[in-house]
């Protein structure tokens, strides 16, 4: 369930108002994260991480209890989270909570949202020891600030649910989706209501119980197409769970489901966006099961295409739609390619996830599995293994023969 749930829990990260200023320092930080804002606007996340950072140290010249120290802060980190830079948008939320908790400068409304955005980035590392806590205080606020029955509380009860279905905690996950669902119901919000239909969809999916699983999927396709529309990019999303719930039972059917989805995102949203490269992922997927492995591998360098445009070169989707390619590649035998885009994914969710993340693992596995096939037996055989840096080293078998079992729990999305 949790790859799958996690593009609907991940609410952007929120920015207060802007305070304007006298005096030359107010100016000159105003100048520079309009700077930030603009680049940010026009999707130029690099260009706006520099303009914030350099707004940073002029707010920095501040009072900390300045509302333009944490404003700043938090930009700073959403343009790491954009940029898949999970490491330095830990830091940055860590730092909001210590300057809003130490100089008096927030509420605790705020702090629950920096909350919230650290645990999001906690999740987006496969650290959900460390976001469990993180949502559970956010919510513990929400609870005592909006009333156990608000959005905030029925949005923290359902990012809770999913960090807990990812720790295989599946019987504490339930009861809190259920009652989201049933806050968001009161408040005939239906677009969440769709989203948690969704959810308990994956749920019901693991377990293995795929009729339940089809009437919650099939309930939510139709709160959608009433309220956005039959071609709406919503109806997309409810089309791309049905076409995984039939990936396994018809692959015709699944193939139609994922054939729409995409069609619809072209057409509503424009063929350049990342919900696109997804969409192409998922028929090529079923391509490659047909053997149309040229149809598949055009798709899947169109989403590469896509996802480095959008999220920049160091992005676990770019690492993703290139582990596939590198198999569609493998299969042709264009194995000097092949190797080429494993290691570049490799390099990818190593700077991202850090060296034991199950990514990594998975990533090493596919290396491994691929120079197995070109007959390096000697890499494999004569006391050689994958180094850190994904080369070769004298220290026994691959690293990934060994990672990949221990940590076989890993997800494929982003």
């Amino acid at each position: 369930m949790g790859p799958i749930i996690r593009k609907y829990i991940y609410a952007g990260i929120v920015i207060p108002f802007c305070i304007q200023g006298a005096g030359a320092q107010q100016v000159l930080w105003q100048t520079l994260f309009d700077d930030g804002k603009a680049s940010e606007n026009r999707a130029h996340y690099s260009e706006a991480e520099k303009s914030y950072a350099s707004a940073l140290e002029s707010a920095d010249k501040l009072e900390q209890s300045d509302p333009r120290v944490l404003q700043t802060i938090r930009a700073l980190a959403s343009m790491y989270v954009q940029q898949g830079k999970y490491t330095q948008a830990e830091a940055m939320f860590k730092r909001a909570l210590s300057v809003g908790e130490n100089s008096g400068a927030q509420n605790k409304r705020e702090t629950a949202r920096d909350l919230d955005n650290l645990a999001t980035v906690y999740e987006r590392q496969e650290k959900y020891f460390q976001a469990e806590p993180a949502y559970k205080r956010s919510l513990q606020i929400w609870e005592e600030t909006t009333g156990v029955q608000s959005s905030q509380v029925a949005d923290g009860l359902f990012k809770l649910a999913v960090v807990y279905d990812e720790m295989g905690k599946y019987g504490m996950a339930e009861p809190l989706l259920k009652r989201a669902l049933s806050i968001y119901r009161k408040q005939l919000n239906q677009e969440k209501i769709a989203d948690c239909l969704d959810a308990l969809g994956d749920f019901y999916k693991v377990q293995g119980k795929f009729i339940e699983a089809d009437t919650l999927y099939k309930q939510s396709l139709d709160i959608r197409k009433t309220g956005f529309g039959p071609n709406s990019p919503q109806v997309a999303v409810s089309l791309t769970k049905l076409g995984h719930l039939y990936l396994e039972q018809d692959k015709a059917e699944s193939l139609a489901a994922f054939k729409k989805a995409l069609s619809i995102r072209e057409e509503s949203i424009g063929r350049d966006d990342p919900l696109v490269a997804e969409s192409l992922d998922d028929v090529a997927t079923i391509l490659i099961s047909s053997g149309r492995l040229g149809s598949a591998q055009s798709m899947l360098q169109r989403a590469v295409a896509i996802n480095q445009q959008a999220y920049g070169p160091l992005h676990p989707r770019v690492a993703k739609s290139m582990c596939k390619l590198a198999e569609v590649l493998k299969e042709q035998r264009n194995y000097e390619k092949s190797e080429s885009l494993f290691r570049e994914a490799l390099r990818i969710d190593k700077q991202i996830y850090g060296e034991n993340s199950t990514r990594v693992a998975n990533d090493l596995n596919s290396l491994a599995l691929l120079l197995l096939v070109q007959g390096k037996y000697s890499q494999t055989s004569s006391g050689n293994s994958l180094d850190r840096s994904g080369t070769w080293s004298s220290a026994g078998r691959p690293k990934s023969l060994q990672l990949g079992r221990s940590l076989s729990r890993g997800k494929t999305n982003r």
